[in-house]
């Protein structure tokens, strides 16, 4: 987990400070949301690489203080699979694939030889 999605945020709503577990997984330390500057653009949820933002079109946000507006990694946290309840990040990233050569798997192109590119 990089720092992408607060890289891609237009105007600087998102806050993170990654961490890492024994195992060497990384994980959100914390996780924060300023949703009084958040233009809902959309922007984080493409650049999420595990699907962990995901916009909805409902959104009400109504306070009185302004700091109410500011979201925590718990307050955002859902206890059901969210859009795509089929999609697993650790399923399809960073998997070996047993017997076959960089370039040999399926939809994979080759490696390029840059120096066949010379003139």
């Amino acid at each position: 987990m990089g720092k992408s999605v607060a890289v891609a945020c237009p105007v600087g709503c998102i806050s993170l400070q990654k961490a890492e577990t024994e195992d060497g997984r990384w994980y959100p330390e914390f996780f924060r949301i300023n949703f009084s500057r958040c233009i809902f653009c959309g922007m984080c949820e493409e650049a999420c690489p595990t699907t962990a933002i995901q916009l909805t079109p409902d959104f009400e946000l109504g306070e009185y203080v302004r700091q109410d507006l500011v979201y925590e990694k718990e307050n955002l946290l859902i206890s059901g699979p969210g859009k795509y309840p089929d999609y697993n990040f650790y399923r399809v990233t960073g998997m070996a694939i047993n017997g076959k050569e960089k370039g040999q798997a399926q939809k994979e192109s080759a490696p390029i030889d840059v120096r066949s590119l010379l003139p």
